[in-house]
């Protein structure tokens, strides 16, 4: 899933109902990691009042430590790794190459497993 805009609290949540859906189970052995945002939003706290929170539990990572921050390990990642030296002409065909980029690390279980790893362990 890629956005041209910010993320708000309803962007949140229609990827949370969208994970819900589609994986079964707890997210990320339990945990999913979201920015400040998320724990200020009033709609995110309504999707975990209505069912959400069953599945998922919500750990708030330190913001001055960027290296703890899983996302920052799948960008860089997908920057140094999937699409090295890629050069795109238009925004749709960066689009379509950072698709294939994320589908190719999706597959590297351990790779991503090692993004949360430390995350993980200060929550």
């Amino acid at each position: 899933m890629s956005r041209t805009e910010a993320f708000d609290g309803r962007a949140l949540v229609d990827i949370l109902k969208h994970l819900l859906r589609h994986i079964p189970g707890k997210l990320l052995v339990g945990v999913v990691v979201w920015d400040r945002l998320a724990h200020r939003s009033h709609i995110i706290k309504d999707v975990l009042s209505t069912g959400g929170a069953q599945r998922m539990q919500l750990a708030q990572l330190p913001s001055y430590a960027l290296d703890l921050n899983p996302d920052e390990g799948v960008w860089n990642d997908l920057n140094r790794v999937e699409l090295g030296t890629v050069g795109c002409h238009h925004l749709t065909e960066l689009r379509d190459k950072l698709r294939k980029a994320m589908a190719c690390l999706r597959h590297k279980v351990s790779v991503i497993q090692g993004f949360t790893a430390k995350s993980i362990q200060i929550s």
